[in-house]
Protein backbone atom coordinates (compact mmCIF):
# COMPACT_ATOMS: atom_id res chain seq x y z
CA UNK A 1 0.00 0.00 0.00
CA UNK A 2 2.84 2.42 0.83
CA UNK A 3 4.51 1.65 -2.50
CA UNK A 4 1.25 2.40 -4.31
CA UNK A 5 0.85 5.85 -2.77
CA UNK A 6 4.54 6.78 -3.07
CA UNK A 7 4.63 5.94 -6.77
CA UNK A 8 1.18 7.40 -7.44
CA UNK A 9 1.91 10.73 -5.75
CA UNK A 10 5.41 10.97 -7.22
CA UNK A 11 4.10 10.11 -10.69
CA UNK A 12 1.32 12.69 -10.54
CA UNK A 13 3.68 15.31 -9.12
CA UNK A 14 6.28 14.78 -11.85
CA UNK A 15 3.70 14.66 -14.64
CA UNK A 16 2.02 17.78 -13.32
CA UNK A 17 5.35 19.54 -12.88
CA UNK A 18 6.37 18.62 -16.42
CA UNK A 19 3.15 20.01 -17.84
CA UNK A 20 3.42 23.13 -15.68
CA UNK A 21 7.01 23.73 -16.83
CA UNK A 22 5.96 23.17 -20.44
CA UNK A 23 3.05 25.56 -20.05
CA UNK A 24 5.33 28.14 -18.47
CA UNK A 25 7.80 27.78 -21.33
CA UNK A 26 5.07 28.25 -23.93
CA UNK A 27 3.44 31.23 -22.26
CA UNK A 28 6.81 32.82 -21.46
CA UNK A 29 7.80 32.47 -25.10
CA UNK A 30 4.89 34.72 -26.00
CA UNK A 31 6.15 37.33 -23.54
CA UNK A 32 9.80 36.96 -24.49
CA UNK A 33 9.34 37.04 -28.25
CA UNK A 34 10.89 34.91 -31.00
CA UNK A 35 13.80 34.97 -33.38
CA UNK A 36 12.17 36.66 -36.37
CA UNK A 37 11.07 40.14 -37.30
CA UNK A 38 7.60 40.99 -38.47
CA UNK A 39 6.88 42.27 -41.93
CA UNK A 40 6.28 41.02 -45.43
CA UNK A 41 9.72 39.36 -45.55
CA UNK A 42 10.82 37.77 -42.27
CA UNK A 43 14.44 37.14 -41.47
CA UNK A 44 16.28 35.54 -38.59
CA UNK A 45 17.68 37.99 -36.07
CA UNK A 46 19.21 37.67 -32.63
CA UNK A 47 16.84 35.76 -30.41
CA UNK A 48 15.30 37.74 -27.59
CA UNK A 49 16.84 37.26 -24.17
CA UNK A 50 15.28 34.29 -22.40
CA UNK A 51 14.07 32.38 -25.45
CA UNK A 52 16.66 29.65 -24.82
CA UNK A 53 15.34 29.17 -21.31
CA UNK A 54 11.81 28.87 -22.68
CA UNK A 55 12.86 26.18 -25.15
CA UNK A 56 14.69 24.25 -22.42
CA UNK A 57 11.55 24.37 -20.26
CA UNK A 58 9.33 23.08 -23.07
CA UNK A 59 11.71 20.24 -23.97
CA UNK A 60 12.44 19.30 -20.36
CA UNK A 61 8.77 19.26 -19.44
CA UNK A 62 7.58 17.23 -22.42
CA UNK A 63 10.55 14.89 -22.86
CA UNK A 64 11.77 14.31 -19.29
CA UNK A 65 9.41 15.21 -16.45
CA UNK A 66 6.01 14.22 -17.87
CA UNK A 67 7.13 10.83 -19.31
CA UNK A 68 8.96 10.01 -16.06
CA UNK A 69 5.80 10.79 -14.11
CA UNK A 70 3.76 8.51 -16.37
CA UNK A 71 6.28 5.68 -15.87
CA UNK A 72 6.14 6.02 -12.07
CA UNK A 73 2.34 6.05 -12.19
CA UNK A 74 2.35 2.87 -14.31
CA UNK A 75 4.66 1.15 -11.77
CA UNK A 76 2.51 1.98 -8.74
CA UNK A 77 0.86 -1.46 -8.61
CA UNK A 78 -2.71 -2.33 -7.72
CA UNK A 79 -5.12 -0.79 -5.23
CA UNK A 80 -8.46 -2.17 -4.03
CA UNK A 81 -10.18 1.11 -4.86
CA UNK A 82 -8.86 2.37 -8.17
CA UNK A 83 -9.44 5.94 -9.21
CA UNK A 84 -12.03 6.63 -11.88
CA UNK A 85 -9.44 8.75 -13.72
CA UNK A 86 -6.46 7.07 -15.34
CA UNK A 87 -3.16 8.86 -15.80
CA UNK A 88 -4.07 9.36 -19.46
CA UNK A 89 -7.12 11.43 -18.54
CA UNK A 90 -5.22 13.27 -15.80
CA UNK A 91 -2.45 14.29 -18.22
CA UNK A 92 -5.02 15.14 -20.88
CA UNK A 93 -6.87 17.47 -18.48
CA UNK A 94 -3.68 19.05 -17.17
CA UNK A 95 -2.39 19.79 -20.68
CA UNK A 96 -5.51 21.71 -21.63
CA UNK A 97 -6.02 23.37 -18.24
CA UNK A 98 -2.43 24.56 -17.90
CA UNK A 99 -2.28 25.74 -21.50
CA UNK A 100 -5.63 27.48 -21.20
CA UNK A 101 -4.74 29.27 -17.97
CA UNK A 102 -1.30 30.15 -19.33
CA UNK A 103 -2.70 31.70 -22.49
CA UNK A 104 -5.20 33.77 -20.50
CA UNK A 105 -2.30 34.88 -18.29
CA UNK A 106 -0.36 35.97 -21.36
CA UNK A 107 -3.39 37.85 -22.65
CA UNK A 108 -4.49 39.56 -19.44
CA UNK A 109 -1.78 39.02 -16.79
CA UNK A 110 0.46 41.70 -15.27
CA UNK A 111 3.08 41.15 -17.97
CA UNK A 112 0.60 41.30 -20.86
CA UNK A 113 2.15 43.16 -23.81
CA UNK A 114 -1.05 44.85 -24.86
CA UNK A 115 -0.68 43.44 -28.37
CA UNK A 116 -4.22 42.99 -29.75
CA UNK A 117 -3.30 39.90 -31.78
CA UNK A 118 -1.69 38.16 -28.82
CA UNK A 119 -4.67 39.05 -26.63
CA UNK A 120 -7.14 37.68 -29.15
CA UNK A 121 -5.18 34.47 -29.67
CA UNK A 122 -4.68 34.00 -25.92
CA UNK A 123 -8.38 34.56 -25.27
CA UNK A 124 -9.52 32.12 -27.97
CA UNK A 125 -7.12 29.38 -26.88
CA UNK A 126 -7.75 29.94 -23.17
CA UNK A 127 -11.55 29.97 -23.41
CA UNK A 128 -11.51 26.92 -25.73
CA UNK A 129 -9.02 24.82 -23.77
CA UNK A 130 -10.47 25.25 -20.26
CA UNK A 131 -13.77 23.39 -20.85
CA UNK A 132 -11.92 20.70 -22.82
CA UNK A 133 -9.63 20.16 -19.84
CA UNK A 134 -12.49 20.13 -17.33
CA UNK A 135 -14.67 17.70 -19.32
CA UNK A 136 -12.85 14.45 -18.34
CA UNK A 137 -12.88 15.45 -14.67
CA UNK A 138 -16.68 15.52 -14.86
CA UNK A 139 -17.58 12.99 -17.55
CA UNK A 140 -15.23 10.09 -16.71
CA UNK A 141 -16.30 9.74 -13.03
CA UNK A 142 -19.94 10.11 -14.13
CA UNK A 143 -19.58 7.29 -16.65
CA UNK A 144 -17.78 5.16 -14.06
CA UNK A 145 -20.65 5.79 -11.65
CA UNK A 146 -23.23 4.79 -14.26
CA UNK A 147 -21.33 1.57 -14.95
CA UNK A 148 -21.12 0.82 -11.22
CA UNK A 149 -24.88 1.33 -10.81
CA UNK A 150 -25.49 -0.87 -13.85
CA UNK A 151 -23.31 -3.63 -12.36
CA UNK A 152 -25.12 -3.31 -9.03
CA UNK A 153 -28.47 -3.57 -10.81
CA UNK A 154 -27.34 -6.79 -12.46
CA UNK A 155 -26.26 -8.25 -9.14
CA UNK A 156 -29.42 -7.28 -7.27
CA UNK A 157 -31.87 -7.07 -10.18
CA UNK A 158 -34.27 -9.56 -11.66
CA UNK A 159 -33.42 -11.46 -14.82
CA UNK A 160 -36.02 -11.44 -17.57
CA UNK A 161 -36.39 -11.94 -21.29
CA UNK A 162 -37.46 -9.10 -23.55
CA UNK A 163 -38.62 -8.71 -27.13
CA UNK A 164 -37.21 -5.90 -29.28
CA UNK A 165 -40.29 -4.04 -30.56
CA UNK A 166 -38.54 -0.88 -31.71
CA UNK A 167 -35.04 -0.03 -32.88
CA UNK A 168 -33.50 3.25 -34.04
CA UNK A 169 -29.96 4.40 -34.76
CA UNK A 170 -28.91 7.58 -32.92
CA UNK A 171 -26.10 8.21 -35.41
CA UNK A 172 -23.50 8.02 -32.63
CA UNK A 173 -20.85 5.37 -31.99
CA UNK A 174 -18.91 4.30 -28.89
CA UNK A 175 -15.66 2.46 -29.60
CA UNK A 176 -16.90 1.89 -33.17
CA UNK A 177 -20.13 0.31 -31.86
CA UNK A 178 -23.42 2.02 -32.80
CA UNK A 179 -25.46 3.67 -30.06
CA UNK A 180 -29.07 2.53 -30.53
CA UNK A 181 -32.45 3.38 -29.06
CA UNK A 182 -34.32 0.19 -28.22
CA UNK A 183 -37.93 -0.24 -27.21
CA UNK A 184 -38.34 -3.48 -25.29
CA UNK A 185 -41.31 -5.53 -24.21
CA UNK A 186 -40.05 -7.15 -21.02
CA UNK A 187 -41.64 -10.40 -19.85
CA UNK A 188 -40.62 -11.11 -16.23
CA UNK A 189 -41.33 -14.61 -14.98
CA UNK A 190 -44.61 -14.62 -13.05
CA UNK A 191 -45.20 -10.87 -13.54
CA UNK A 192 -47.06 -8.68 -16.04
CA UNK A 193 -45.29 -7.64 -19.21
CA UNK A 194 -44.08 -4.02 -19.35
CA UNK A 195 -42.43 -1.72 -21.87
CA UNK A 196 -38.97 -0.26 -21.30
CA UNK A 197 -36.77 2.08 -23.33
CA UNK A 198 -33.01 1.76 -23.43
CA UNK A 199 -30.31 3.71 -25.28
CA UNK A 200 -27.06 1.77 -25.37
CA UNK A 201 -23.95 1.04 -27.42
CA UNK A 202 -24.47 -2.33 -29.08
CA UNK A 203 -21.65 -4.57 -30.35
CA UNK A 204 -21.83 -4.58 -34.14
CA UNK A 205 -21.98 -8.37 -34.34
CA UNK A 206 -24.88 -8.49 -31.85
CA UNK A 207 -27.21 -5.85 -33.30
CA UNK A 208 -30.75 -7.22 -32.89
CA UNK A 209 -33.70 -7.06 -35.25
CA UNK A 210 -37.25 -6.18 -34.34
CA UNK A 211 -38.79 -9.31 -32.86
CA UNK A 212 -35.53 -10.71 -31.49
CA UNK A 213 -35.43 -11.88 -27.89
CA UNK A 214 -32.72 -10.67 -25.53
CA UNK A 215 -31.83 -10.94 -21.83
CA UNK A 216 -32.25 -7.97 -19.51
CA UNK A 217 -31.94 -7.26 -15.80
CA UNK A 218 -34.37 -4.80 -14.26
CA UNK A 219 -34.97 -3.15 -10.92
CA UNK A 220 -38.26 -4.50 -9.47
CA UNK A 221 -38.80 -1.21 -7.62
CA UNK A 222 -38.26 0.77 -10.83
CA UNK A 223 -38.97 -1.50 -13.83
CA UNK A 224 -38.09 1.22 -16.32
CA UNK A 225 -34.41 0.85 -15.35
CA UNK A 226 -33.14 -2.08 -17.39
CA UNK A 227 -29.74 -3.31 -18.47
CA UNK A 228 -29.19 -5.49 -21.50
CA UNK A 229 -26.82 -8.45 -21.24
CA UNK A 230 -25.51 -9.11 -24.71
CA UNK A 231 -23.42 -12.16 -23.83
CA UNK A 232 -26.44 -14.14 -22.57
CA UNK A 233 -28.99 -15.75 -24.84
CA UNK A 234 -32.61 -16.22 -23.75
CA UNK A 235 -33.98 -19.73 -23.42
CA UNK A 236 -36.37 -19.08 -26.32
CA UNK A 237 -33.60 -17.86 -28.68
CA UNK A 238 -32.29 -20.00 -31.50
CA UNK A 239 -30.45 -19.67 -34.75
CA UNK A 240 -27.61 -17.36 -35.77
CA UNK A 241 -26.36 -14.38 -33.78
CA UNK A 242 -28.15 -11.07 -34.14
CA UNK A 243 -27.36 -9.04 -37.22
CA UNK A 244 -29.10 -6.06 -38.75
CA UNK A 245 -26.72 -4.45 -41.24
CA UNK A 246 -29.57 -2.58 -42.99
CA UNK A 247 -30.09 -0.50 -39.83
CA UNK A 248 -26.63 1.01 -40.20
CA UNK A 249 -26.76 1.33 -43.94
CA UNK A 250 -24.36 -1.61 -44.45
Amino acid sequence: MIRYWVFAIAGLALAGAGLAVTGWGITSAFDTGNCVTSGTIQKIERCADGIGRNVQAIVGGTVVLTPLGIVLWALRGGHPRRSALSIVWVVYSLVFLITGVGMLWVAYGPSASGNDVIRQVGTIIGVSFLPIGLAPLLVVPLRRGLKARSAARRRAGTRAEATVVGLADTGMTVNQNPRLQLTLEVTPPGRPTFTAHKTAAVPRFLIPRTGDRIVVYYDPTNPGQVDIVWDERPATASGAPFAAPSLLGG
